[in-house]
């Protein structure tokens, strides 16, 4: 992960091709994941914020293009 500021981080991944397909992607997919974490302090706890967008690209039967960028995973938990 890299640190972007205080209690920012984030980083990059090309995505597995049955994680794509299991997200309903057509095979032959590929994509790209950016996961940003985001950790704060509420009432004595840390907490941990993780976002993580999808963008996808696959070329259909006919050879045309198509793309589609979304959130595909997002969640938090809590450190004492």
């Amino acid at each position: 992960m890299h640190d972007l500021g205080d209690g920012v981080w984030t980083y990059t991944a090309i995505a597995d091709a049955h994680e794509l397909q299991g997200l309903g992607l057509p095979a032959g997919a590929t994509a790209r994941h950016v996961l940003v974490k985001v950790v704060t302090t509420e009432d004595g706890h840390e907490n941990h914020r993780i976002t993580r967008v999808t963008t996808a690209q696959w070329k259909d039967a006919s050879g045309k293009d198509h793309g589609v960028q979304f959130t595909s995973l997002q969640g938090h938990h809590v450190r004492d």
